[in-house]
């Protein structure tokens, strides 16, 4: 999604793989063995749910809600002012490159 397309729903799928930019929004509840969120120039995700495997990379002033998701595993990167905020229910392993946030709470 980008220039601005915005998702709301909810989806139950095995994988998922989502690039979000140029103010896109992706809102709903997701129901994953294995979610990738890669976003980028304000392009925001909120999301709640159940996801085993969870892969988020923000940059370019992006953030990714993740509070209300239940997931084992997380893997997440950060650059140029983006964030990202998970809840403390699984193992988060936070990649280079590390510039400003992982909140996990």
């Amino acid at each position: 999604m980008s220039s601005s397309g915005d998702y709301e729903g909810d989806m139950q799928v095995e994988t998922l793989e989502a690039q979000i930019s140029s103010s896109a929004d992706f809102v709903g509840e997701v129901s994953a063995s294995k979610a990738v969120f890669d976003l980028s120039s304000s392009g925001d995700a909120e999301i709640n749910g159940v996801i085993d495997s969870l892969y988020v990379e923000a940059s370019s002033s992006a953030d990714f809600h993740g509070k209300r998701i239940t997931y084992k595993y997380a893997e997440v990167a950060t650059s140029s002012a983006a964030n990202i905020y998970l809840s403390k229910s699984g193992e988060v392993v936070d990649k280079t490159p590390r510039r400003t946030g992982v909140f996990v709470d």
